[in-house]
């Protein structure tokens, strides 16, 4: 037979086991509300990613259509050069006496603006334009974007600069575009041997680059140029064209233009 306090105590058992139940129950059902929360959410952001376009599509006609080449805008206070119809603008890094083998390129036209970088010395850049600034003569300015620079103008101090306007293919251009410091006039103009070579090579720009070369001409050719030109750093003489018009056939694809020879092989008699 049971007594009262065994009674109790089933009693109380029967009640923990009926609240540990409905604690049970209610806590499934909560977790089962939670997945179904997020199998919806991942459901829908799967059918968000299958319906958002991956990338621009575009027609067979786009494929075929250029990108046009953006307008240079005038920047007030600067002067612009840029390249003569049907040439091309190019930039070349030379050394100074020092033989720095870099230029710095700045943030603005003088030597206190931020160093942005450096270019290599002989380097050869084609460009779309140029800029001078008035009131600091000493630097030439570029579209940051041809050097490699982003979106702003970026300053070279000019005297580590040559700056050619030229045709294609590489043609023999104006002389003051190599800074010519000094020029004759009439001349006789006789090709010597150096280093025992039996010719000597003519450019369209004074200074050697594999796609310069306009030919060669023999030692002891002698031919008249009516200016004889020297080169900014006195290492180049720059003839007429038309000078050599017998004996190098090809510079007449520019019979106006400057052709150049290495001074070592050239000796000069002034005519009178």
């Amino acid at each position: 037979m049971m007594t009262y306090e065994q009674f109790k105590a089933r009693k109380r058992l029967k009640k923990k086991i009926k609240r540990a139940t409905l604690l049970a129950i209610c806590l499934a059902f909560f977790v089962i509300f939670i997945i179904k929360g997020a199998v919806k959410l991942v459901s829908a952001i799967a059918k968000r990613s299958d319906s958002a376009p991956t990338g621009i599509v575009m027609t067979p006609d786009e494929f075929d259509t250029p990108t046009p080449t953006p307008t240079l805008a005038p920047i007030e206070g600067l002067i612009r050069r840029d390249p003569k119809p049907d040439h091309k603008l190019v930039l070349r890094i030379k050394s100074d006496y020092e033989k720095n083998e870099t230029v710095r390129v700045r943030s603005g036209p003088s030597t206190n603006s931020a160093e942005l970088g450096k270019i290599a010395v002989g380097d050869e850049i084609v460009i779309s334009c140029s800029y001078k600034d008035p009131e600091n003569k000493g630097f030439t300015g570029f579209q940051g974007s041809d050097l490699g620079y982003g979106r702003q103008i970026v300053w070279i101090s000019s005297q580590y600069l040559d700056l050619m306007d030229v045709a294609e293919p590489w043609a023999a251009v104006l002389p003051y575009d190599y800074g010519c410091s000094q020029k004759y006039g009439k001349s006789r103009v006789t090709i010597r041997s150096r280093d025992g070579n039996a010719d000597a090579n003519v450019r369209s720009i004074p200074w050697e680059a594999e796609n310069s070369s306009y030919g060669r001409v023999l030692v002891n050719t002698t031919f008249v140029a009516d200016t004889v030109y020297v080169s900014g750093d006195q290492q180049w003489f720059g003839f007429p064209a038309a000078s050599l018009n017998n004996e190098l056939d090809n510079v007449l694809m520019d019979p106006d233009g400057i052709v150049w020879i290495y001074q070592g092989y050239c000796t000069i008699d002034k005519i009178k």
